[in-house]
């Protein structure tokens, strides 16, 4: 996949997660066949499934080919968790990657102790 330009300055909604999730899996998809495969796996009726596309497609995060409508990534994965990453640092943590650091570290010593204490001696 090219190198994307899209700089993604909101976080993403679940629907648009899952489509992108399953262009990632699957690649390049048809929209007929990728509405049918959100239809079986999140009960979305087939306007909703096209809906989000359409959304995806406006906002850049995927690009549609023809013929056929055939729907493929404009993001990868990796460019999507660093942005949801950026974003919630931001929100949550003053924008400060070493209060995010100090967080994660917090919790993961927190863990160690916890199972370190239930362990047999």
């Amino acid at each position: 996949m090219e190198k994307s330009t899209i700089i993604i300055e909101k976080s993403l909604c679940e629907s648009e997660l899952k489509v992108l999730e399953h262009l990632w899996s699957e690649g390049a998809t048809a929209a007929k066949v990728l509405t049918a495969k959100l239809e079986a796996s999140t009960n979305w009726r087939k306007t909703t499934s096209y809906t989000v596309i359409k959304n995806c497609i406006e906002k850049g995060l995927i690009v549609r080919d023809e013929p056929h409508y055939v729907c493929r990534p404009a993001v990868t994965k990796a460019e999507v968790q660093k942005s949801e990453i950026r974003l919630l640092i931001d929100k949550l943590f003053d924008g400060s990657n070493d209060i995010f650091l100090a967080f994660l570290l917090q919790k993961l010593l927190s863990r160690e102790l916890a199972s370190s204490s239930t362990e047999p001696a």
